[in-house]
This record gives structure tokens, sequence and C-alpha cells, in this order.
């Protein structure tokens, strides 16, 4: 089922593909660094930040030898603000301090770009409650 990419923030990030593999090792783990730390930004965890304004998502990412660029769609679950915004990029230099971050509202034509783009299918990852299914969003 294609989800409505009118729910989802797309959140960009741009780092020196070397730095990530030392750091990281994969999208997935940096995704979980970034959203089931216990570190916070304002008093608040990323765990808990996470928890409130998203609810799972899917990612995807494309890298050169240089530079690998992390693609996230984190569905939302609350109007994102710009002080949201700006807690999500600060969370992000806070885990990569070198990484180019950009983040805006995915568009109905988002997933139809993303699934085209250079005449190839790109696999979009889910992650949290899309991963799961719906089953944990009936249990809450």
């Amino acid at each position: 089922m294609t989800p409505n990419f009118d729910d989802f923030l797309k959140v960009q990030v741009s780092m020196d593909f070397r730095y990530f593999v030392s750091k990281f090792k994969s999208p997935s783990f940096f995704y979980r660094k970034l959203s089931k730390s216990n570190s916070s930004i304002g008093g608040r965890k990323n765990k808990d930040f996470f928890k409130k304004y998203f609810s799972g998502g899917y990612y995807t990412f494309f890298r050169t030898p240089e530079k690998i660029n992390l693609f996230f769609f984190l569905r939302k679950t609350k109007e994102i603000t710009p002080s949201v915004n700006l807690s999500l990029k600060v969370r992000i230099l806070k885990l990569s301090s070198n990484s180019t971050i950009e983040i805006k509202q995915s568009t109905k034509n988002e997933l139809e770009n993303w699934l085209n783009m250079d005449g190839t299918k790109t696999i979009l990852q889910p992650i949290g409650e899309d991963y799961y299914g719906n089953s944990r969003r009936s249990e809450n």
C-alpha cells in the first residue's frame, strides 16, 4: 500500500561517507541513534521527542565514494512547527556535526518521484511503526 506522503516530513542528511561508516555503519543504525537515544536537547530526550512528533516512516539512501545522502520520511503525529524543525536539526547535528540537513514537507507526488528517479525503483525501508505494521498503532 502506498502511504499518503502528505503525512510525512522529508529529512535529508548528507555527510562524508568514510565518517558515516566509521561512526554509524548503516542508515538504520543512524536512525536508531537519533530516535532512540537518551541524549537530550532542551530537557527532552531524543526518544521522547520522536515519540511525541513521529510514529515511524521510511528511509532510503544514495552514496558516492565520498558522500552519503540519507533520506528519512517521518510520519507526523502532530503539526511540525519551525521550533520543532529547529530541534530536529539540532538533534541531528549533535549526533553528526559535519552533516548538511534539509527538512521539508513531503508533497503528494513525492513517492512517484522517488520511485522513478533515474528510471529505477528506489527502495524505501520502513522504520518504527511502519516497520512493525498497524498492530502497534492499535495497541496504543
